[in-house]
């Protein structure tokens, strides 16, 4: 799009970084953000919370929490990126404390919490977070 002449825009980013993070190119990610901070795009929420979740779903956590640390209004996206990012990397301890720092949670948060202690072998854990997961009406 570049080399044609397209300009970029808040819309473009977003799904370029979905598509980047299904197919696990985080190489070529890793190039994208500087095009956001270039255009003022990087405090956009929409590209931010995208840009979270291409870096988590590539397991680059590191980078992940990066750019979640600079979202200064995180929303339930944000949140949710990180406590699925941390636990598709294994990291239960801090995709709990991730969870437990939210100020609100909805299904998603408690499924990527449960997913990933099930996949990490904590099945006591995941039970006991299914038990006190509340009731969706």
């Amino acid at each position: 799009m570049l080399r044609a002449g397209v300009p970029s825009d808040h819309l473009m980013y977003p799904f370029l970084f979905k598509a980047l993070s299904r197919l696990f190119k985080l190489k070529l990610g890793l190039s994208v953000p500087a095009g956001t901070t270039k255009t003022g795009y990087d405090s956009d929420r929409f590209v931010a919370n995208s840009m979270v979740h291409m870096y988590a779903s590539c397991k680059d956590i590191v980078h992940a929490r990066m750019v979640f640390d600079e979202i200064h209004v995180k929303y339930l996206v944000s949140w949710n990126s990180m406590v699925d990012g941390y636990a598709k990397c294994g990291n239960m301890g801090l995709a709990r404390k991730v969870f437990d720092s939210m100020p609100e949670r909805d299904v998603v948060s408690w499924s990527s919490l449960i997913d990933g202690y099930v996949k990490a072998g904590g099945y006591k854990e995941a039970m006991v977070m299914f038990e006190k997961m509340p009731e969706v009406t």
